[in-house]
């Protein structure tokens, strides 16, 4: 009963590393796909501003790649671990690769303000980013693997144990019987645990239910000159609140606003300052008429309250000319399609909201014809499989078949980019179609998981603690 016992106490601190070893793989991908991020920021802007995630994410490694070997070292002591280091040195040497000789080499050929086409020819930046994305890509699945087989194997190993001691014959019975009461007592508390767990998920997705209600809109305007898709998505762990946004509204003076952005991070905090940020940009936007204003109004806003940073794009159509005039922070760029002319991106910059004080922005005007079609984004649609330059390919090939198709333009892209697979983070698409609408003449939002639609049906329907009983209305 004690081997059995001081068993059980070693698998619960192998499967507590494990679970540590799971995150910190996560917080290297980001930090491998964050650092290709500012570098396509400053490669398409210039804009110094792009450094500062760049350097944080250089900064940040160390310690990341750090931690990830110190939890392999304790995973060793239960078994064999080569796999997880080869994988975890390989992600780092990518990660270093990256910076070395494309990242800095890059960046200080910028600095002399070399003519963007110049540069580009001088340093095969897409192609030699292209294969060490792919290398980062491979050691991340690889390091992936090792830790499933690893999290298989500990739970092997205890069921072993168990069946070892009970074939001793009656000192294995009596010991048997003792390992049923520790594991009965075990399964008591994991229990407890899984029903804490349990009350803390349903908590969570009640913040979940009631935010997402209250930044997504659930109809956007309905305008003879333009017609309005969107598609909200959560990630695959739909546990994880996201802040991903965006909005449509009609102001007076024939103009209407639209915006999209998206918050570093997930979960409440994440979706508090997502709706701190498009609150304040809607307000700025019904002051100013310069989107550039309006996001440096909604960026003093956010620096004040010490929040997130936030991507956004932000922009006005003239419902009389079919102008659009558009800036941008730190998000991906719009997307154009016409006709007579294949998809193409729109200029783009700008630091992210709440990054620094006094950011400044730059707007974009650009005159659509008849019958084009904007597309705004956020950027789980480009890097859910960790190859930007391949998501924005696939995104321009998308929007283009799905302007000719018409019908619902938000939903048909993301089709085309997810091909039914889930995407790993959330995942918002905005299509503003001028002159062009739906047989039925009706602007909706759609794509939202089925099984998040009951979820949400699910909490309501089962009222927590000291909730209001169903029939009832809170004040």
């Amino acid at each position: 009963m004690a081997l059995i016992y001081s068993g059980i106490v070693a698998d619960g601190r192998r499967q507590t590393t494990l679970r540590q070893a799971a995150e910190t793989r996560g917080q290297l991908a980001n930090a491998q796909l964050g650092l290709e991020a500012a570098l396509r920021g400053f490669a398409n802007t210039r804009d110094r501003s792009y450094l500062v995630p760049y350097d944080a994410a250089i900064a940040g490694y160390p310690a990341e790649i750090a931690a990830m070997r110190s939890e392999i070292a304790q995973l060793a002591k239960y078994g064999p671990a080569d796999g997880m280091r080869v994988a975890a040195d390989a992600e780092a040497r990518s990660f270093w690769d990256y910076a070395s000789n494309v990242g800095n080499p890059y960046i200080q050929l910028g600095s002399r303000r070399i003519d963007p086409k110049t540069l580009r020819l001088v340093l095969p930046y897409r192609s030699r980013s292209r294969v060490i994305l792919a290398h980062a890509a491979a050691a991340d699945k690889q390091l992936g693997a090792a830790l499933a087989s690893a999290a298989d194997q500990a739970s092997s190993d205890l069921h072993a144990l168990v069946v070892r001691v009970a074939t001793t014959g009656l000192i294995g019975l009596l010991v048997l019987g003792g390992s049923a009461i520790v594991s009965s007592r075990r399964e008591e508390a994991l229990a407890r645990e899984a029903e804490e767990t349990r009350d803390q998920l349903i908590a969570e997705r009640r913040v979940n239910a009631v935010l997402t209600r209250a930044f997504t809109q659930r109809g956007l305007p309905s305008l003879p000159q333009v017609g309005l898709h969107a598609t909200y998505v959560p990630a695959e762990q739909e546990t994880r609140i996201g802040g991903d946004w965006y909005d449509a509204f009609e102001l007076p003076g024939g103009r209407l606003l639209f915006t999209i952005g998206d918050v570093t991070g997930h979960g409440v905090d994440a979706a508090i300052t997502m709706s701190r940020a498009r609150q304040a940009i809607v307000t700025a936007a019904i002051r100013e008429r310069d989107p550039a204003a309006v996001l440096e109004q909604a960026n003093e806003a956010l620096v004040l309250q010490e929040d997130r940073l936030v991507t956004a794009v932000c922009g006005f159509v003239d419902l009389a000319t079919l102008e659009i005039w558009y800036a941008t922070a730190g998000h991906p760029p719009p997307v154009l399609a016409q006709p007579g002319a294949m998809a193409e991106f729109l200029p783009f910059g700008g630091v992210p909201l709440g990054a620094i004080a006094d950011a400044t922005y730059t707007s974009h005007r650009v005159q659509v014809k008849d019958r084009g079609l904007v597309v705004l984004y956020t950027d789980g649609v480009i890097e859910f499989d960790r190859d930007i330059l391949a998501g924005e390919q696939r995104l321009l090939a998308a929007i283009d078949a799905a302007w000719r198709a018409g019908g619902d333009l938000a939903v048909s892209i993301r089709e085309a980019v997810f091909r039914g697979t889930s995407p790993g983070d959330d995942v918002a698409i905005l299509t503003i179609d001028l002159t062009r609408k739906g047989n039925d003449g009706i602007t909706r939002v759609s794509g939202v998981h089925s099984n998040t639609l009951e979820l949400r049906e699910e909490i309501d329907a089962d009222p927590g603690p000291g909730d209001a009983p169903s029939g009832s209305r809170a004040a």
